[in-house]
């Protein structure tokens, strides 16, 4: 049984910007070996670091996983509009 259900919110006390986050995704998705997960890809580009959708996960079957960042907060992270990420969450 998986610790991630609909409607569960995790909250950590540790500071770690989205790129940072997005490399511990990709690592434990690639630590799974999972057969049905054929691509894992990186949005955010060096011109366009900001996007909220972080990460696209193509699978097997032909279905496709997005994982996006709609708002972030924690010390010395300035209130936002959701979808436009901060550069100090980066």
């Amino acid at each position: 049984m998986s610790w991630l259900r609909p409607g569960r919110q995790l909250t950590y006390g540790i500071g770690v910007k989205l790129r940072e986050l997005d490399e511990l995704v990709v690592e434990q998705l690639l630590k799974a070996d999972h057969p049905e997960i054929t691509q894992i890809r990186f949005v955010p580009t060096t011109d366009q670091p900001d996007d909220h959708t972080r990460l696209v996960v193509e699978f097997a079957d032909g279905s496709t996983g997005y994982a996006m960042a709609t708002e972030v907060a924690g010390p010395g992270i300035p209130r936002h509009r959701r979808f436009e990420l901060p550069k100090e969450a980066l």
